[in-house]
């Protein structure tokens, strides 16, 4: 897995939120997809900064422990980027 996430090059984000739920368009593929409060969260933590999983554990952490562990949000972060990345809204940060 690669060490730091990024936007995917050349995209931008456009975001529509309400309850739970949360919409974003990738300008770059020109698709849609619908996130949970979580995944919202980290794909614009990376938005705002390349973040490697370390980094968005510290930033994760003070809202979700004590809910859960450390170790649960590092696995939740190895599943998840992967799917974002897979869908074309992260790429790996080669800088």
């Amino acid at each position: 897995m690669p060490d730091t996430w990024r936007i995917t090059s050349g995209c931008r984000l456009l975001w529509k939120s309400w309850g739970g739920e949360h919409v974003v368009f990738n300008t770059g593929s020109a698709s849609t997809h619908i996130l949970d409060d979580l995944s919202a969260h980290i794909l614009r933590s990376i938005e705002h900064r390349p973040s490697s999983i370390e980094g968005l554990v510290e930033n994760l952490a003070p809202d979700l422990i004590p809910q859960a562990s450390r170790q649960e949000i590092i696995n939740h972060l190895e599943n998840l980027l992967p799917s974002l990345h897979a869908l074309a809204l992260i790429e790996p940060d080669s800088k």
